[in-house]
């Protein structure tokens, strides 16, 4: 699974996840987990990586997000199989609330300043209770849940991805541009 983390405070409005997938007894790491589905919307998932992108595609195409979130709008479930969607879950930064989604991609408003999901929430948000950021508190999840891995990624309401690897950031530019 995944760990993914939402914040809404006056410092931090951002999703964070790790960059973890594993499956079958494969692990990768490196996958992004994070989309900008349009100006001031952002969303990080948990589960199968091609349901959390058949999900950002799905929001991104609707005519409405407002509609969506505001009035609670049911959109159409993922066409996925039911094993494949059973672990899926995303948080999403939208008019500045957190909300979380399943399968079906109903929206529900969380109203914790944070939150998170997947395998590592719970240490998580521990750590995250105890005052940590939320990439302190992706390196606990990484450190005490075997399904969390680094390099772990940020994006904010600009869209613009961050990414982290123990106590390191940068911007995906400067990542491109960096000498070995």
């Amino acid at each position: 699974m995944t760990t993914i983390i939402a914040m809404n405070t006056p410092d931090d409005q951002a999703i964070y996840a790790d960059s973890l997938a594993d499956g079958a007894g494969i692990a990768i790491c490196g996958v992004t987990k994070l989309a900008s589905i349009s100006p001031q919307c952002v969303m990080g998932w948990c589960g199968l990586a091609y349901v959390g992108h058949l999900a950002a595609r799905i929001l991104s195409k609707t005519a409405s997000l407002e509609d969506v979130f505001t009035q609670h709008s049911l959109l159409d479930p993922l066409n996925v199989p039911q094993d494949d969607a059973k672990d899926f879950a995303a948080l999403v930064l939208f008019q500045g609330k957190i909300w979380i989604m399943h399968e079906q991609l109903f929206p529900l408003e969380i109203q914790a300043p944070f939150t998170a999901r997947g395998s590592g929430a719970h240490f998580a948000m521990g750590a995250l209770a105890a005052g940590a950021s939320a990439w302190q508190a992706l390196e606990i999840a990484c450190e005490y849940d075997i399904s969390t891995g680094q390099p772990l990624f940020g994006i904010g309401l600009d869209g613009v991805i961050h990414g982290h690897y123990r106590n390191v950031s940068w911007t995906p530019q400067e990542r491109c541009h960096a000498s070995p």
